[in-house]
């Protein structure tokens, strides 16, 4: 199992040298307490992935395919505790990362591949809190030569932050729920990111206005979508750039309708229903299943309707979304 874990890790990274499966095999099996803990990320030739060892705990670990070349990158977290690094993301030539220790709490690190050039980038909770809470799951997002992601400190709650990999150039970029303390408020959680070269689009929570899809041009963050109805989400989803326009999709409980907002520089941070689907409703349900694909300037995508799957296009216009394969097939089963 320990072999199969570190080959699965391995598995999609361009790595230099040949890999020597037997070889690797017999260091895996030597070093029982070696336990690869997620998949990890190519990086500078090299695979690194988050691993566990008795002597030194969770830690961050890099292989270049050979057992000779499977190390320790660094130990956070000195001896065997465990500074669980998570989140691996690689951008502007730095590999970031998320890590926990006694005296920081869980804050965001870089490195250039050597242990030496393994550092915190900033203490954005400062003390043992937790900068990055656990309820985050959409971590980064590189955009114009910064990296974005959601973050807390000690005047707000989850908020839209950015680095450029110095603690100088980390900030808040926009504190969409002010006054939202750690602990207390939710904050807005920025998360589900997306970009074309005018904007950064994401969604986010702001109080008593629910989940909506808003827009960040670099300065200022906006608004784009207001569909929630009577205080309750249509938990937008599915933000997909095709063209000029950012789609995506939302809905309340079982219903999916497909939006669209004009991302050109200029233009209003608004929001238009593109086709709203047909069912809804406790048992004619229309739910889309997977991601807004994109084939030939199309978006293709499939809606669960009633009791069938059926697959739909659309050329990001009313009259141009159409139903493309009408399923036949009864899915009751799948659902009760």
């Amino acid at each position: 199992m320990r072999f199969m874990s570190l080959l699965l890790l391995l598995i999609g990274a361009s790595l230099p040298a040949q890999v020597d499966i037997q070889s690797l095999k017999k260091f895996v099996t030597d070093n029982i307490d070696f336990r690869a803990q997620s998949r990890g990320v190519a990086f500078n030739g090299k695979l690194f992935f988050p691993a566990t060892t008795i002597e030194e705990g969770a830690e961050l670990w890099m292989s270049d395919g050979t057992p000779e070349g499977t190390q320790l990158l660094v130990d956070l977290f000195s001896g065997p505790g465990n500074s669980f690094p998570q989140n691996l993301f690689v951008a502007n030539d730095l590999l970031y990362f998320i890590a926990t220790t006694p005296e920081l709490g869980a804050e965001l690190y870089r490195t250039d591949g050597t242990a030496e050039g393994t550092r915190l980038v900033k203490d954005i909770l400062p003390g043992p809190g937790f900068g990055f809470p656990s309820t985050i799951t959409d971590r980064f997002y590189s955009w114009r030569g910064r990296v974005y992601f959601a973050a807390q400190d000690f005047m707000r709650n989850v908020e839209l932050w950015s680095t450029d990999g110095t603690a100088e150039g980390t900030q808040i970029e926009a504190d969409i729920c002010p006054n939202s303390s750690p602990g207390s408020d939710s904050g807005s959680e920025p998360a589900k990111f997306i970009a074309n070269e005018h904007f950064l689009y994401f969604v986010a929570g702001k109080r008593f206005v629910q989940t909506e899809v808003w827009r960040f041009d670099g300065d200022t963050a906006a608004q784009v979508s207001d569909i929630s109805i009577q205080g309750f989400s249509e938990s937008p989803s599915n933000l997909t750039v095709l063209g000029d326009y950012v789609y995506f999709g939302a809905g309340q409980g079982l219903e999916f309708d497909l939006y669209r907002s004009l991302a050109t520089p200029g233009s209003a941070p608004t929001s238009e229903l593109v086709f709203d689907f047909p069912g809804g409703g406790l048992f004619l349900l229309n739910t889309v299943q997977g991601p807004l694909n994109i084939l030939n300037g199309a978006l293709i995508f499939s809606i669960r309707q009633e009791l069938e799957v059926d697959l739909w296009i659309s050329d990001g216009t009313p009259s141009g979304t159409r139903l493309l394969l009408d399923n036949d097939s009864d899915i009751t089963s799948d659902l009760f």
